[in-house]
């Protein structure tokens, strides 16, 4: 017999472009990627650390930026956190795999 009541959550990461509020609404789970620039700081692609670090100024200015995969302690965190709530699984949605070591970094995780 199948247990049709799993409580499942779902992560999506920054990639997604998905609003935060819409998130939250739906209580979809977003985990940021980094953005690192030519300085070699690196930032979370969240709204607050996008505006403190004046990234789109920097980006109109020409400075190369780019982005990686989230951390896979943040990871694991988020994941315990969920978990710890009651989530029978997880589902997660991450950048395509051909773009970003993202995939394989929650693959390995898993």
């Amino acid at each position: 017999m199948s247990n049709t009541n799993k409580k499942i959550a779902v992560i999506v990461d920054s990639s997604s472009n998905l609003d935060p509020t819409t998130l939250k609404e739906k209580n979809i789970n977003i985990i940021a990627l980094l953005i690192s620039f030519e300085d070699r700081t690196e930032i979370e692609d969240t709204t607050s650390d996008i505006k403190k670090s004046n990234f789109y100024a920097r980006v109109k200015n020409g400075e190369y930026t780019k982005t990686s995969q989230s951390s896979p302690g943040k990871l694991m965190s988020l994941w315990r956190k969920l978990l710890a709530e009651g989530n029978d699984e997880i589902i997660f949605i991450p950048i395509a795999k051909g773009l970003s070591g993202q995939y394989q970094n929650v693959y390995m995780l898993s």
